[in-house]
């Protein structure tokens, strides 16, 4: 025998199969889909301990995705809230498919910016007092959410807390979407300019000398 070493099979790349990015595409999918089947199953009032209430049995339920699914159930809508609980693992999912057809890295800017959209608008959601009831607003901004609102309301009051986190929302939503809203200076200056022509036709009414 040779003193060689043997080495494990590479691509020809050089780099080992299991470093591979459709196993990395296959495994993200898989997780995707077992945590969307998770979030089909009851989950716990985990609300109830974020209102000061006696800790319940979150787990007591059963999950079609087991006593794992169970656990991820209550975690992701605890975390991201009733409405972006839904979208973390379609999210995992949209990233699976990037790693299969070689799109990963102009995936991940475009994923990132969910993360400010996230958390800006679960704290609008769960601001105390706001658009949506106690219970329902903690349900639907998650523990991040409720924490957020929390400080900002804690900083500047309850209306300044409402005024900054709208402004938030709002500058958030345009920077994410500036490209769609091309069209928008445009469409606004040629409202503009409409008001002021029926401006200036209702003064000339107006001012019509009487015959």
């Amino acid at each position: 025998m040779s003193g060689r070493n043997r080495k494990k099979a590479k691509r020809k790349n050089g780099r080992s199969w299991s470093d591979a990015p459709w196993l990395s595409g296959l495994l993200l999918i898989a997780v995707a889909l077992y945590m969307g089947l998770s979030l089909t199953g009851p989950v716990g009032p985990w609300w109830s301990v974020m209102e000061g209430e006696a800790t319940p049995d979150l787990l007591a339920a059963p999950n079609p995705g087991g006593p794992v699914g169970a656990v991820l159930d209550v975690a992701l809508h605890a975390l991201f809230g009733g409405l972006w609980c839904w979208t973390f693992p379609l999210v995992v999912a949209v990233l699976g498919l990037g790693y299969l057809t070689g799109a990963q890295a102009r995936l991940r800017p475009v994923l990132l910016r969910a993360l400010p959209l996230w958390l800006v608008s679960a704290a609008w959601l769960a601001q105390p007092d706001g658009p949506l009831p106690g219970e329902t607003a903690i349900r639907f901004g998650g523990v991040a959410g409720f924490g957020l609102a929390r400080a900002f309301h804690g900083l500047f009051g309850l209306w300044g807390g409402r005024i900054f986190l709208t402004l938030a929302l709002l500058v958030t939503l345009i920077l994410i979407f500036k490209r769609w809203l091309r069209w928008l200076p445009g469409l606004l200056g040629g409202v503009g300019a409409g008001l002021a022509w029926l401006a200036a036709g209702v003064r000339d009414v107006v001012t019509w000398p009487v015959a």
